[in-house]
């Protein structure tokens, strides 16, 4: 069972960040960072060529996804034009969707970062360009705050302390049979409440898991193009038990 909330982990992580394009090598770039601004639900404003970000490959998520780009307009508004490859710490990205979907060789593949140099070999509509990442993984303290037991009768507020380097949060709470319910915050709130109307949608039982997923963004405009780095930290709980 725990394998498949691995899966659900991966799968959930990658829909929740909605993941960034890249930059490498021209000769004339120019860089400008731009002020992030996020809305009550943590998310970037703006429209950006592409979004680009990095999970942790050891630690405490040593079985998540390891650093993926991709272009997607879930939850963010991002072009979808291709480019032609993509690299991350000298790692070259498998491509999938026609060169807008770019993953990394395996997910066992290591990687130590911060920096994370991101090369991206572009395309008609996007220039080639380099950019390195020094941001790092957001941290987060308050992991064994979280609670052992819950129950759906009553609405449950979960108390968020000890965050730092992230401007958004994602709370999910997932059952033994992979339902699931989740908020987007920006990463300043104090809590998170999830009403006893949502909760009821989860079955009772143990094996549950806490997921919170903490993201730093990182805006770029590249020759003139944006484009959203962000690095993704995870952490969890897995032996919640809901009444």
């Amino acid at each position: 069972m725990f394998t498949n909330m691995k899966k659900i982990i991966i799968a959930v992580s990658l829909l929740i960040s909605s993941s960034l394009v890249l930059t490498i090598i021209s000769c004339k770039k120019t860089t400008t960072t731009s002020p992030t601004t996020v809305n009550s639900n943590g998310f970037p404003s703006g429209t950006f060529s592409g979004f680009l970000f990095g999970t942790p490959a050891n630690g405490r998520a040593t079985f998540y996804n390891p650093p993926i780009a991709f272009n997607s307009s879930t939850n963010l508004s991002i072009g979808t034009a291709a480019v032609s490859a993509v690299a991350m710490n000298n790692s070259k990205f498998g491509s999938s969707s026609g060169g807008t979907s770019f993953v990394s060789p395996s997910t066992t593949t290591s990687f130590s970062y911060p920096p994370a140099s991101w090369d991206i070999i572009g395309s008609v509509s996007i220039p080639s360009f380099s950019y390195a990442n020094n941001d790092p993984f957001p941290s987060y303290t308050g992991i064994t705050q979280m609670p052992g037991t819950i129950s759906r009768a009553q609405n449950l507020t979960l108390s968020i302390t000890g965050v730092s380097n992230s401007d958004q949060l994602n709370v999910q709470i997932v059952d033994a049979n992979s339902n699931i319910q989740q908020q987007f915050v920006s990463s300043s709130v104090s809590s998170v409440t999830f009403i006893s109307d949502s909760l009821k949608k989860l079955s009772a039982g143990s094996n549950a898991l806490i997921i919170l997923t903490f993201t730093k963004y990182n805006p770029q405009t590249i020759n003139g193009d944006v484009f959203l780095f962000a690095t993704t930290q995870f952490f969890y709980t897995n032996s919640l038990t809901i009444n």
